[in-house]
């Protein structure tokens, strides 16, 4: 026992310090106490009601974050234990995300300088206090990283079994949350050349099996609703969000969120209709009101960067503690500070990888897409806090550590050999 604490001291070190970090925001803010209950949350518990009471699909939450959210009805619970167990299920998620981050940036820096960018990690405080709420952004980042962790091992060794693992968890991620689908499409062209020389082979289950459950959505929905289609999720939000922001800027009206006849429109039309009206919508404001709907996305883009956790705005002082406002004010200064400067250097950092390594370590480019590419769909939504930016926070951190051993300011795990 001995032994195995010592040679995952700093993965013990991460888990310990983890919880008992969750339990000290805990206790400063009273999570526990807390009751609010936001609007996407009510969608996930009714993605689980529709899997395990009715054996059917939900238009808004894909099959999966259902199937995972809804566990203890097979044990009897109700609605109130999904909350409960959504706590636990995100925690989990967000301390295996932390060993998944310390996993691959040991693998080029040293032990030390990973573990202290695990703890960067565990700064952003947002990452840990939506791990309160019934949401999907800790596990969807639990899947990107745990997609990251096995392509960086297949590019390591060129074992075909690591990017199966890794394809398939792409595509899992999915029916997670939709916004990773094209991510996992562009991937699935790039690596299609050798996904199909090794078809034959045993770790291509695990890619079939992911396939087969994105059918299984898509054609559940079709069944259902009248769509190919894995979430009616996306004409909902970019017709509520954007083009109704493009809309306000056009008629020189102030866009709100709440209160939007557009999305009180949209909402009262059956799911196929939705879809066929936002879809109409956009193509509408394309041909007609670019201007304001470019102008809206830069907007959208802004808000999503500058504010911060809107987690803990909604926190109330429930115990009357004397410090409460001082600590959720810098906490809540805290969380806006880290997503201007992890969403900037981020982006930069990104493009920088990006374009250096598209060709040659291939890796980072990867993972500078992840940045680029979840930055850039926030601009389709608004009113999100950090929420959208946090996910990609992890891979932001791996870029900057490889930045700064790149330029030799911190070590590798091992000094070469001199000659």
């Amino acid at each position: 026992m001995k032994s195995f604490l010592m040679k995952y001291i700093y993965q013990t070190g991460i888990i310990i310090l983890g919880i008992l970090w969750i339990l000290i925001l805990n206790f400063l803010l009273q999570l526990q106490h807390q009751t609010v209950i936001f609007p996407d949350s009510t969608g996930y518990l009714a993605s689980a009601n529709n899997i395990y009471f009715y054996l059917r699909g939900d238009p808004y939450r894909p099959i999966l974050i259902g199937l995972i959210s809804g566990i203890p009805y097979l044990f009897g619970g109700n609605d109130d234990s999904i909350f409960q167990f959504s706590l636990f299920v995100n925690s989990a998620a967000w301390l295996a995300s932390s060993l998944l981050l310390f996993g691959i940036l040991k693998d080029f820096i040293q032990k030390k300088w990973a573990f202290l960018f695990v703890l960067l990690y565990f700064s952003c405080v947002s990452c840990v206090l939506i791990t309160y709420h019934l949401l999907a952004e800790s596990l969807f980042t639990f899947f990107l990283l745990l997609f990251v962790y096995f392509l960086k091992k297949y590019y390591n060794n060129r074992k075909f079994f690591y990017l199966a693992i890794a394809i398939s968890v792409l595509i899992c991620s999915v029916l997670v949350k939709p916004a990773s689908k094209f991510i996992a499409i562009l991937v699935v062209l790039y690596f299609v050349k050798t996904l199909v020389q090794n078809y034959k082979k045993r770790a291509m289950i695990l890619v079939y099996l992911a396939l087969l459950a994105v059918v299984i959505q898509v054609v559940g929905l079709k069944y259902q609703f009248g769509n190919f289609t894995i979430s009616y999720i996306d004409g909902l939000t970019y017709h509520d969000y954007i083009c109704s922001k493009a809309k306000c800027l056009e008629q020189g009206k102030e866009y709100h969120q709440m209160g939007n006849p557009r999305a009180d429109y949209l909402l009262a039309l059956p799911f196929k209709d939705q879809k066929a009206v936002a879809e109409k919508d956009l193509i509408d404001q394309l041909k007609n009101n670019k201007t304001n709907l470019i102008k809206a996305y830069f907007m959208n883009l802004m808000d999503n960067s500058e504010h911060g956790c809107y987690i803990i705005m909604e926190c109330k002082n429930k115990a009357h503690t004397s410090y409460f406002s001082k600590v959720s004010r810098v906490l809540y200064l805290l969380s806006a500070l880290q997503n201007r400067v992890f969403t900037v250097f981020g982006f930069l950092l990104a493009i920088l990888y990006i374009i250096n390594n598209r060709k040659t370590n291939v890796f980072y480019a990867f993972v500078g897409f992840v940045i680029v590419y979840i930055i850039g769909i926030s601009g389709i939504s608004s009113d999100q806090g950090d929420r959208f930016h946090m996910v990609v926070y992890p891979f932001i951190i791996i870029l900057i550590a490889k930045y700064l051993q790149e330029k030799k300011w911190i070590k590798p795990p091992f000094e070469p050999l001199q000659k």
